[in-house]
């Protein structure tokens, strides 16, 4: 994850690796996403901080250049993993046209409802499915999992 990255940096990064995708928070100009795939032949994953329809307004134009959208609850200190979930229902008028992700505070309890409420194609987790900052748990991942696995239709 990378918040409003410079292109020094992401030039800096790709010395030592080759992500599949880059994910970006707080880039809100679709031409900066879209230069940002062009120049360094890497897709992109948009994150959207939710706190309100306003939020949103721009959600159809940032994905067009982008690989995927990822809608995260907005935090007014951090990008991400603030464990926090926002209103699913803010996304319903949304006309995506590509797989986009849900993630915001998900975990083994509240996954399956959020699935069935917003049918996201895909989910973003990791706050939810660790013991502690930074340390996964294999039975968080595993309850996580069939979690998802119950939303199925």
């Amino acid at each position: 994850m990378l918040v409003d990255p410079s292109f020094d940096l992401l030039d800096e990064i790709l010395k030592s690796v080759r992500p599949h995708f880059w994910q970006l928070h707080r880039v809100s100009d679709p031409e900066r996403i879209k230069k940002i795939a062009e120049q360094t032949a890497i897709p992109v994953i948009t994150a959207i901080s939710v706190r309100d329809r306003n939020n949103l307004v721009n959600a159809e134009a940032l994905e067009a250049p982008s690989a995927h959208v990822l809608f995260d609850t907005y935090h007014p200190h951090q990008e991400g993993g603030s464990g926090e979930v926002f209103d699913w229902s803010l996304l319903q008028l949304l006309k995506l046209r590509k797989p986009w992700f849900l993630a915001g505070g998900l975990n083994a309890t509240n996954v399956t409802e959020a699935l069935r409420a917003t049918k996201a194609p895909m989910v973003d987790v990791s706050s939810g499915i660790e013991d502690s900052p930074g340390v996964k748990s294999l039975e968080k991942i595993a309850a996580f999992n069939e979690a998802v696995l119950q939303a199925r239709p």
